[in-house]
């Protein structure tokens, strides 16, 4: 389950998203299932893109949407590490991948994760529009 802490830093990133693009911005979806890692982790690996989630890279998908993108004055990651700590600190996964779908206009991050103490799998997708 996500945190209060986690939920409100995501609460901020849309409403961050939502200044910098009134018609478009941040969505997210989150999903929690018990007992069901290692199938639902089969099924992502299946899928082409799927690759182990990099900082770096969130970080710079985050840029755009939150209307950060070509400003050298901010770090490009800072969001994303913050992000990423909350949720392993909430859910305390073993395995982190992520699939990312870049369309123009449009964009979807998908961070899937595991816990195998309890075979729970989380996946938070964050998506947005530039309407």
């Amino acid at each position: 389950m996500l945190s209060p802490s986690t939920l409100e830093f995501l609460r901020s990133l849309c409403e961050t998203s939502h200044a910098a693009y009134p018609e478009g911005g941040i969505l997210w979806t989150y999903i929690e299932a018990a007992n069901q890692a290692h199938s639902k982790l089969e099924s992502v690996r299946r899928l082409s893109g799927v690759e182990p989630l990099r900082i770096e890279d969130f970080g710079r998908w985050l840029q755009v949407p939150l209307g950060d993108w070509g400003r050298a004055d901010l770090p490009p990651n800072e969001s994303a590490k913050q992000l990423v700590a909350l949720l392993r600190v909430d859910l305390e996964p073993d395995q982190m991948s992520v699939l990312v779908d870049d369309q123009s206009g449009s964009a979807s991050f998908r961070i899937c994760m595991a816990r195998a103490a309890d075979n729970h799998y989380f996946e938070l997708e964050l998506w947005w529009s530039l309407d």
